[in-house]
């Protein structure tokens, strides 16, 4: 007797599995890499924040100690001093702010784009920066087209963003 015995085995769901491994691996390790770029990105944030704190605090520390030591002739250049401190240690913990509710907003929500018209905006934005030039004794024009302008935004992503870097432009 004679005859030959073959049993197949169909593989192609094991090999679909064995890919599908491989590229979940890839992707994992892609997004380990991101990580660990996100944790260096954060620790070099820590550092620069901690270091702008620092720096007005330290100004703030000395210009008390000033006022103790009882130099009324300089008593007013010290509150002002003072005054532009306080204002830059406000404006930097209402930036970091700022960033943690907009990393909360883009994970939790999307952009909400609406039509706005960007003079509007414009106008309240710089009327609210207007106040900060004028405690930095900075002088602030704007000049907004008579035409409206419309566009497609965030109204509060544009706002703060704009906001922001007007702040930092008089401070």
């Amino acid at each position: 007797v004679q005859g030959r015995v073959v049993v197949l085995h169909d593989v192609t769901q094991q090999e679909r599995s064995a890919e599908a491994l491989r590229e979940s691996e890839t992707q994992l390790r892609v997004l380990v890499q991101q990580l660990q770029e996100l944790d260096r990105l954060k620790t070099r944030f820590m550092r620069n924040i901690n270091h702008e704190l620092r720096t007005p605090l330290t100004n703030i520390t000395l210009y008390i100690d000033l006022l103790r030591a009882g130099n009324s002739a300089n008593f007013e250049r010290y509150i002002k001093v003072l005054d532009k401190e306080a204002a830059t240690l406000r404006r930097l913990i209402e930036q970091t702010l700022d960033l943690e509710r907009m990393d909360h907003d883009s994970s939790a929500t999307s952009i909400r784009l609406q039509k706005t018209d960007l003079n509007q905006l414009l106008e309240s934005v710089a009327t609210s920066a207007a106040k900060v030039a004028n405690k930095s004794d900075i002088s602030f024009q704007y000049h907004l087209s008579s035409v409206p302008i419309a566009v497609n935004a965030d109204n509060e992503m544009l706002k703060m963003t704009i906001s922001s870097l007007l702040t930092n432009a008089f401070t």
